[in-house]
């Protein structure tokens, strides 16, 4: 039990996650160390995660169910573009004077990926400069979401009698929860976002964002070999595999490089493709930056609490790997009925974007 928050607290913004597994719900009092005022999460169900109205639907009733039942402070809203409607690109570019980037983006846009930029809503970072084969080149990290979805969501946010304050992209999100582990480290930092319909690689130092990458395999297509070999439907299939995770033994630390487990699956096609991908993002990290390795990966959303698949990661990337706890620098005790379908006791890796927004500036 809390000892209660003051009533004259500083509390952040009610921050939104619009995860493509779970929406989530999170306010803190944002001292040192901070206090959750409320968090809450509700599953997607499998018809909304393939279509879109009714994902809009479903998130706007659970915002509001949410809400109820959580003593909230305030009706200032900060929310994320969800990661796996966000393009991810990583352009390289002629050198140019910084104003000028975002216009040469625009045609990279047009002319390499069919992408109008009018039509999006768009954040570039520049990342790094270097030379390539004699010319000066820039290393430029392109977010961008479709505006039309953006504008459904914050119509939805406003429905729920919700102000948006701020609308931030996730891996800015993650690099704004984990920024002592990111001043502290002597060299670039990994993490892993293990979400439910991508995996988002983020690479920074400091807050500075180095490179950025999707992979299309996630906690879903888990979810779904899961239910072919067992002949389940996918939502019980999820709500077995999320039990395996998470009591299965983890103690939620470091893995490190071990054997191959023999009683692994030999054809999990999804891990393979993660490997893979994985090993092509470290290479390009290594090429880029060869001043800057890596320190350590961090493993975020569900499937980081699986130890089994943080120690066949770290065997195949030859880097340490370690869940991350959104939440390591909070009071971790809440006031009851203050915390909904979780556990804020628990290793907390897929509340690092709600946790990010918390500590984001409004910007809107």
């Amino acid at each position: 039990m809390a000892f209660g928050i003051s009533s004259k607290a500083r509390v952040s913004p009610i921050a939104i996650d619009f995860g493509a597994d779970a929406i989530k719900v999170l306010q803190i009092v944002p001292d040192d160390p901070g206090q959750i005022v409320a968090a809450g999460s509700a599953v997607v169900p499998h018809d909304a995660r393939t279509n879109q109205q009714e994902r809009l639907e479903f998130i706007e009733e659970a915002i509001k169910g949410l809400m109820r039942n959580l003593p909230l402070r305030g009706r200032r809203a900060i929310c994320a573009i969800p990661g796996f409607q966000t393009l991810i690109h990583n352009f390289m570019i002629a050198r140019t004077d910084p104003e000028d980037i975002d216009a040469l983006i625009d045609l990279q846009l047009r002319d390499r990926l069919g992408v109008e930029p009018n039509r999006m809503i768009l954040k570039n970072f520049h990342a790094a400069d270097h030379h390539r084969r004699g010319a000066a080149r820039s290393d430029v990290v392109c977010l961008a979401a479709k505006r039309e979805q953006v504008m459904q969501y914050l119509g939805l946010v406003g429905r729920c009698r919700l102000e948006v304050v701020g609308m931030h992209v996730e891996p800015l999100c993650v690099t704004r929860c984990f920024e002592e582990m990111l001043d502290d480290a002597s060299g670039a930092v990994g993490f892993i976002d293990l979400g439910a319909a991508t995996t988002k690689v983020i690479v920074a130092q400091g807050q500075k964002l180095l490179l950025v990458k999707t992979i299309h395999a996630g906690g879903d297509h888990w979810n779904q070999l899961y239910a072919q070999r067992h002949k389940l439907e996918f939502d019980e299939s999820r709500r077995m595999r999320v039990a395996e995770v998470n009591g299965g033994g983890d103690e939620g630390g470091t893995a490190t490089a071990v054997a191959d487990d023999p009683e692994a699956d030999a054809h999990d096609e999804v891990l393979e493709t993660l490997i893979d991908e994985l090993r092509l993002v470290l290479r390009h990290h290594r090429g880029r930056h060869p001043s800057l390795p890596l320190d350590r990966l961090v493993l975020l959303g569900g499937e980081a609490n699986c130890a089994k698949l943080r120690g066949r990661l770290a065997h195949a990337l030859g880097v340490p790997c370690e869940p991350g706890d959104a939440f390591a620098r909070l009071d971790r005790a809440v006031d009851a009925g203050a915390a909904i379908g979780m556990d804020p006791g628990d290793a907390c890796p897929n509340w690092a974007v709600a946790m990010g927004l918390c500590l984001s500036e409004a910007n809107l």
